[in-house]
């Protein structure tokens, strides 16, 4: 129990850096484009490591691909959209925060959907994470700001309600596959999700601005 606890504890601390990475990522790539390359090289690592342990799974039934797609499509696609256009209109900090309420979130999912007893911390924890949204988003210093960080906290909470959903259904499939072949099963379906998207994106993206402000980083860097 201990040890569920602890990989749970290390999973949040994981989606709190790329909250952080995703914030500073989209403000120069395209959020598709970023979320494609991302599967893209999440793939290139899962499917050899499939094949090195044995785990590789070429056929699925139809409970067991009807949900991992709405996994992916809840808690990646929706997930990745509403996060990574987010963290653009509010800040690292408050989209950390909000994104600490997913816990309870899943407390409250299990209870509706899992039909799961929702015990009095769970409520406790319900109650704090709604008070402590409603102080990060009505607290804006100007008009203007506020509407904007309203919006971006808004899509956060968003990406927490996918996130939890994805933790629903990851339980439905618990003990009938393996944690490798479900991430790269979803990794590859959300390939496939953002792709049309991404073709967009980056038909029209200037990838030379990539390297342009990696230049510019190191310059300024050196000066310093």
């Amino acid at each position: 129990m201990l040890l569920a606890y602890f990989q749970l504890a290390i999973s949040m601390a994981f989606v709190g850096i790329n909250i952080s990475i995703g914030k500073e990522i989209v403000s120069h790539i395209p959020v598709f484009l970023f979320s494609e390359l991302r599967f893209l090289i999440a793939l290139l690592i899962l499917l050899p490591l499939l094949s090195m342990r044995g785990e590789w799974k070429s056929s699925w039934s139809k409970e067991e691909g009807a949900v991992l797609f709405w996994q992916s499509f809840f808690g990646v696609f929706l997930f990745s959209i509403c996060m990574l256009y987010g963290v653009k209109w509010t800040t690292a900090t408050s989209a950390g925060i909000i994104t600490s309420t997913v816990p309870a979130c899943i407390a409250l999912l299990s209870f509706w959907i899992l039909k799961e007893k929702l015990l009095r911390n769970s409520l406790w924890a319900i109650v704090l994470s709604v008070c402590g949204i409603g102080l990060i988003t009505f607290s804006g210093e100007s008009q203007a700001l506020s509407r904007i960080s309203m919006l971006g906290n808004l899509l956060v909470f968003l990406a927490v309600i996918s996130e939890a959903l994805f933790t629903i259904f990851a339980k439905r499939l618990s003990g009938k596959i393996t944690p490798f072949q479900m991430t790269a099963a979803i990794n590859g379906i959300s390939f496939v999700l953002f792709l049309p998207f991404a073709i967009a994106e980056g038909m029209s993206f200037s990838w030379g601005s990539v390297m342009r402000s990696r230049v510019y980083l190191h310059r300024h860097e050196y000066e310093r």
